[in-house]
């Protein structure tokens, strides 16, 4: 385990995935604590996202099997960098990954505390001579129990506006539509996860959770926001906030990797940067 902190804001990560253990604020931890429910909290997904079309791509005349969310959640990252403020994190391509993923690459996470927010950096650096296709994306899930502690009574708050919803037919993509958003009572989202497994929507990077007290503003850049949740008896204990650079296969598409519209295409020998932050703010 390593630690990072600030007077007011201690954050917890594991090497192993480059994981995120725990983020307290005024030692109040709002992120989940894996149990048999959900034994993880918030993994890193590379090289894909979401499910592949029957679990293997093809290219270059090879067939690849990957499994859900990628590898990099399974892997354990290099130590990079450490400092009282700063943990980077890297995972390079090795013998082992190139079984399953046919790419040259370096993965860097950088966790940083900035005041009282939490700068998580991710880049993906393309060692080969040719394009490379991948998806990156952070799965953090939010504690109820933890952010009712905090925040007091909240509700959820994004720019109010008709946004692109991703439709999926099980785990793969089938299409989109349009759908209203603004701000709600935060057990509204639940409610709508009930029998959807996931919701996906494009261009939502501004998501507020305002208290009473205090707000937790979550700030990304990428493509799609997604929401994921697991329901006891219909209790839920946590909300997944994820931010994804691409999307589970597509519904009827062909294993080809090339083919893929719902993947990053990164020029040989580029970088791909991209962050998600998380602050706390006062009233």
């Amino acid at each position: 385990m390593i630690e990072i902190s600030s007077k007011n804001l201690r954050v917890g990560i594991n090497p192993f995935g480059a994981e995120l253990e725990y983020i307290k604020y005024y030692n109040t931890n709002v992120l989940w604590q894996r149990s048999s429910l959900w034994p993880e909290q918030s993994p890193i997904l590379f090289p894909n996202i979401g499910s592949l079309l029957d679990n293997y791509f093809e290219y270059d005349g090879q067939i690849y099997h990957n499994l859900i969310h990628g590898f990099a959640k399974r892997t354990k990252f290099l130590v990079k960098k450490h400092t009282k403020t700063k943990v980077i994190l890297t995972l390079a391509h090795n013998n082992e990954t190139l079984k399953i993923y046919p790419f040259k690459f370096n993965l860097s996470i950088e966790y940083k505390i900035v005041n009282m927010t939490l700068a998580i950096k991710l880049k993906v650096e393309n060692l080969n001579a040719y394009p490379m296709y991948f998806a990156l994306g952070i799965h953090p899930g939010f504690a109820y129990e933890g952010l009712k502690k905090l925040l007091g009574e909240y509700t959820f708050k994004v720019l109010e506006k008709d946004y692109e919803s991703i439709d999926f037919d099980q785990a793969y993509v089938q299409g989109t539509h349009l759908e209203k958003w603004g701000k709600m009572a935060f057990s509204a989202i639940s409610k709508k996860l009930v029998k959807p497994r996931t919701l996906c929507y494009k261009d939502m990077q501004i998501i507020d959770l305002e208290g009473d007290r205090c707000s937790i503003c979550i700030r990304h850049n990428m493509p799609y926001t997604a929401f994921w949740q697991k329901v006891p008896e219909g209790n839920p204990e946590f909300l997944c906030i994820e931010a994804w650079n691409g999307l589970p296969d597509q519904l009827g598409a062909d294993h080809s990797l090339v083919n893929k519209s719902n993947l990053v295409k990164l020029k040989n020998k580029s970088i791909f940067k991209t962050y998600y932050n998380i602050t706390y703010k006062t009233k």
